[in-house]
């Protein structure tokens, strides 16, 4: 556990929110730092030709190194799942229930 140069005593006597708040800014910056670390390590991995002939957003998005924006949205066809309902409550008054 990182101390940030307090003394055990300092330590014990901070408050939970204010090591609670202290904590959260420690793990955003780690957050940070690997994040930087994991994409230059697939950086050298695509200049060492690991996957030669594509480009390095495709080697990235193909390994999972960063996550994959999808810009088109879903379109519900509320007539077909009004449909669905419909038959789900036929069969279920034909079985008696």
């Amino acid at each position: 556990m990182y101390h940030w140069r307090l003394t055990k005593r300092e330590l014990a006597s901070l408050y939970y929110t204010d090591f609670n708040s202290m904590v959260t800014a420690y793990n955003d910056v780690e957050k940070k730092r690997l994040e930087t670390d994991r994409i230059n390590s697939a950086r050298i991995a695509w200049l060492m030709g690991s996957d030669s002939g594509t480009t390095f957003q495709k080697f990235c998005e193909k390994y999972g190194v960063v996550e994959v924006v999808k810009k088109e949205v879903e379109v519900i066809d509320t007539k077909k799942l009004y449909d669905f309902a419909d038959k789900i409550t036929t069969r279920l008054k034909q079985n008696g229930t």
